[in-house]
């Protein structure tokens, strides 16, 4: 069962549409089951500053989440955004952030999925 989103990385993107340019959004979501919260907790702490170091921004950490559909139920979930697919790659794969991720593999079982969506909505 997969008990926490902890990742949403999104980059900007461009795509047209009648027309319009719309800025877009990319979104890698990685969905985490914490096996040892202690040490989770510390791959967090160690995580923030490589991730502030590429660019990144939390835009959500945590909060109350409410199922709306289905039988999901998260315990956690962070977004964040990336100025670029691009950079976001070059920050999960960086070298500062070498230790921490393997902090997460070893803290966490974790599945990763980029999702491509809009900043603003396309209206009739």
């Amino acid at each position: 069962m997969l008990n926490e989103i902890d990742h949403a990385v999104c980059s900007k993107a461009a795509l047209r549409y009648d027309g319009l340019e719309i800025v877009g959004t990319r979104h890698a979501i990685v969905d985490i089951e914490v096996t040892d919260p202690i040490g989770y907790e510390d791959y967090k702490r160690q995580a923030s500053d490589t991730v502030f170091k590429y660019g990144g921004e939390y835009i959500v950490r945590g909060g109350k989440t409410e199922v709306l559909e289905g039988n999901y139920q998260p315990n956690r979930i962070v977004i964040l955004k990336f100025p670029s697919i691009d950079r976001a790659k070059e920050w999960l794969n960086c070298g500062e952030y070498r230790e921490p991720r393997k902090l997460r593999h070893k803290t966490a079982k974790t599945n990763m999925i980029v999702v491509e969506g809009l900043d603003q909505p396309l209206r009739g």
